[in-house]
C-alpha cells in the first residue's frame, strides 16, 4: 500500500525530527586521518590534532555524552585540541558550564584553542568565551 502524499510528508517530517533530536545530537564519531601538509616543518611531522565541534552544551545531550568525548580524546593522545564553534547551544539551559567542565582535564602538550560559532553568539558569546578561558582555552 503506497503512502498518500500527506502521509509521506508526515513520515519524512517524523524521520527528520527523530534524527535531529534523538540521533545526531548524541552521535560521537572518531576519525583518524593522515593529512599531507607540504612545507610543514619536520619537527611538526606526525602532530596529532583533536577536533571537537558542535557540542551545543546545555541544549540536548546529557553530561555523560561530553564525558565520552573527553575519554575518546584522552585515549587518542592528541598534541593540540581544537574546539570549533557552537560550543554552547543557543538555548542552553543552566547546565552548559557543568557539561563543559570535563574539557579542562584535557591538557594536550601543544595547547588548546576554541573558536565560537553562531549558536554561541545567539546564546551569550562573552559568557561562553569567559568560561572557555577559565577552562584553559
Amino acid at each position: 500500500m503506497a503512502l498518500k502524499p500527506l502521509g509521506a510528508l508526515a513520515a519524512t517530517a517524523l524521520a527528520c525530527a527523530t534524527w535531529a533530536v534523538a540521533i545526531e545530537p548524541l552521535w560521537l564519531e572518531k576519525r583518524e586521518l593522515e593529512v599531507p601538509f607540504p612545507g610543514l616543518p619536520r619537527a611538526l611531522d606526525g602532530i596529532r590534532l583533536g577536533f571537537l565541534s558542535d557540542l551545543h552544551a546545555g541544549a540536548w545531550a546529557p553530561r555523560e555524552h561530553y564525558l565520552r568525548a573527553v575519554r575518546i580524546l584522552a585515549r587518542a593522545g592528541v598534541d593540540v585540541l581544537l574546539l570549533a564553534g557552537d560550543i554552547a547551544g543557543h538555548r542552553a539551559g543552566q547546565t552548559w558550564k557543568e557539561v563543559l567542565a570535563p574539557l579542562a582535564g584535557l591538557e594536550p602538550p601543544l595547547g588548546r584553542l576554541a573558536v565560537l560559532g553562531g549558536h554561541d553568539h545567539r546564546f551569550n558569546a562573552p559568557a561562553v568565551a569567559h568560561h572557555l578561558q577559565s577552562l584553559g582555552y
